[in-house]
């Protein structure tokens, strides 16, 4: 009888114990790792992990992201050289803004071993002595950071994750701009230029026409590197017009334009098409683009395009109204001009009745340099009357004429 009730007490004060250890607040499930535990640390990912390059008004990472930007980490937590089943530890990442760590699901039993509480990021070994977690780059920060694992007052092991900066990474090759221009040259169309025999207005006129702006498509590529072909997918790259007369736009009409574009790498390497945008000034255009640990592979880098200029207006200027025959003299006087009212350089045809007039040249070039104008030198050969034409090298229109010159 006394041992049915001892058995009966022992029984009630396990039940009691159990409550006691179910009861919040009371006894915490689990226990701390002691000084003499060990803990080691595995990821998934080997590698680095990459950065984000763009964050949202809240400071949360803006889609889609380049891989790999997240890895498992798995810690075997023992002590005595067994796995400690029940012991607890704290991880943390320094610097803090370097990972976000969040709580992962065991592989066998689907539940989770770790947890944010009271601020601090718990881990509690299961029978096995694993818990598991992951660790996510959401930030812009890059560069070594350190998952930190402590326990009782001295314990601590750390294992360090590299976050390079969201792009291509050092190992990847052939990162290039390719341009839709022969020779990267872009040429004037001349559909704006308008002729004069006279003086020409004072007011400059728009240098970025609505429906007229020069383009050529490009896009960016790059090579993967071989032991890592999925790290060019998502990866951002920067294009950037160094000059005020070059400019950048995803439409071929370039009406919204900027100078600096940021587009995505697609999983050939390759990205969409995006457009380089050209003033009616043109010059020497360079534009970078840059990614992650590369700038342009190309050369030179920056990708430069030379685009002429969009003359505006040709001023064929009669300097003398009568030559005599087998006389040679300075008749004419070009120019040409552009959006903004400089001279701009020009190569034209010329052309007379020749049985009235010798021209010392069919060709000429206008001056970029005002001091140095470009004349057209002609010799009287037989009495009549002509006109100076003058064209676009190699066509026909516009065609503009000059005042009436007589030869006697």
């Amino acid at each position: 009888m006394k041992a049915t009730l001892r058995g009966a007490t022992f029984a009630s004060l396990l039940l009691g114990a159990a409550g006691l250890l179910g009861a919040p607040g009371c006894i915490e499930e689990g226990y701390p790792l002691p000084t003499s535990g060990r803990v080691s640390i595995g990821k998934a990912v080997a590698g680095p992990l990459f950065a984000t390059d763009s964050l949202d008004a809240g400071g949360r990472p803006l889609g889609p992201r380049q891989q790999p930007y997240s890895t498992l980490v798995d810690l075997y937590i023992s002590e005595g050289g067994e796995a400690a089943h029940g012991a607890f530890v704290f991880v943390h990442a320094e610097p803090a803004e370097a990972l976000t760590l969040t709580a992962a699901p065991d592989p066998v039993t689907g539940e989770e071993t770790c947890e944010l509480r009271d601020g601090t990021f718990r881990c509690t070994a299961t029978a096995e002595g694993f818990a598991r977690f992951s660790a996510t780059s959401e930030s812009d920060w890059a560069g070594a950071a350190n998952l930190v694992v402590t326990w009782a007052d001295t314990g601590e092991t750390r294992e360090v994750v590299e976050v390079k900066p969201a792009g291509l990474p050092a190992s990847a090759t052939n990162f290039d701009m390719i341009v839709g221009a022969p020779a990267d040259k872009i040429l004037a169309t001349y559909d704006a230029l308008a002729c004069t025999i006279g003086p020409i207005a004072q007011q400059p006129s728009e240098k970025w026409r609505p429906g007229k702006i020069r383009n050529v498509e490009a896009r960016v590529r790059a090579t993967p590197p071989t032991t890592e072909p999925t790290v060019v997918e998502n990866a951002p790259v920067y294009i950037e017009s160094l000059h005020g007369e070059g400019a950048l736009s995803l439409d071929a009409d370039c009406a919204d334009r900027t100078t600096r574009l940021r587009v995505l790498l697609g999983s050939s390497g390759e990205s969409e098409p995006f457009f380089l945008c050209f003033s009616d000034i043109g010059g020497p255009i360079p534009f970078a683009f840059t990614s992650g640990e590369h700038a342009g592979d190309g050369a030179p880098s920056p990708r430069v395009l030379v685009v002429e200029a969009e003359p505006r207006l040709l001023r064929v200027t009669t300097l003398v109204d009568t030559l005599f025959v087998g006389e040679a003299a300075t008749v004419w006087q070009v120019d040409a001009y552009d959006a903004n009212l400089d001279v701009v350089g020009m190569n034209l045809d010329l052309e007379v009745d020749k049985s009235v007039m010798k021209l010392d040249a069919a060709t000429a070039t206008t001056s970029a340099d005002p001091s140095n104008p470009t004349l057209v030198v002609a010799e009287g050969r037989a009495a009549g009357a002509t006109q100076l034409h003058v064209r676009p090298r190699l066509l026909a229109t516009p065609d503009c004429v000059s005042d009436i010159v007589t030869v006697e």
